[in-house]
């Protein structure tokens, strides 16, 4: 008999134990729609360039959660920008992996939600020199959870680049950002 209480006792210990882990991971598929800029100027004699483009964005994000509030996530996106540099449309498509801090502010059905962190960026393209920069990204958006297992999250995100591509070619003044705005279905697991 108390083989068997033991017995239950563990495996109830176990249930328990593995339901509270599953809840504090969630997977999200991400869709979205992206801004680039890029500014320069080569020297004072060369006037400054700017070039603006567009682009979607898809990725799959994991997330773990601290605290019903708090979270990380990191995953892996992919999206293309169309530039128009002196009007030839030009592609670029870039590789990207945020690491990201998250906070929930309130326990609601809608609630408003905020996102800090770093992404390494890299062009899809072969390049013969190193081209993965570090890029900062700032988040804020409105998380809906409909129910315990499914949560929507849009979000529009500012990502500026901090640690340039290392190149030869990039001219004084280099700054570089995009604006995206992101749908992500996030589901428990």
């Amino acid at each position: 008999m108390k083989v068997f209480k033991k017995s239950v006792l563990f495996c109830l210990f176990i249930v328990i134990n593995r339901t509270e882990a599953q809840s504090r991971f969630a997977i999200a598929p991400v869709v979205g729609f992206i801004q680039g800029n890029i500014t320069s100027r080569n020297s004072f004699l060369n006037p400054a360039s700017h070039d603006r483009g567009y682009g979607p964005l898809v990725g799959i994000l994991g997330y773990y959660s601290f605290t019903s509030k708090w979270s990380v996530s990191t995953g892996v996106n992919y999206h293309q920008i169309h530039l128009k540099p002196n009007e030839k449309i030009e592609k670029r498509g870039y590789w990207n992996v945020p690491i990201l801090l998250n906070y929930k502010a309130i326990h609601h059905t809608f609630a408003p939600y905020f996102s800090v962190g770093t992404i390494i960026a890299s062009p899809s393209t072969y390049r013969p020199n190193p081209s993965t920069s570090l890029d900062i990204i700032l988040g804020t958006g409105l998380l809906y959870k409909p129910n315990s297992r499914v949560s929507w999250i849009i979000q529009p995100q500012y990502q500026k680049e901090v640690i340039p591509r290392p190149n030869n070619f990039i001219p004084t003044n280099y700054q570089s950002y995009k604006i995206s705005l992101q749908l992500q279905a996030l589901f428990q697991l």
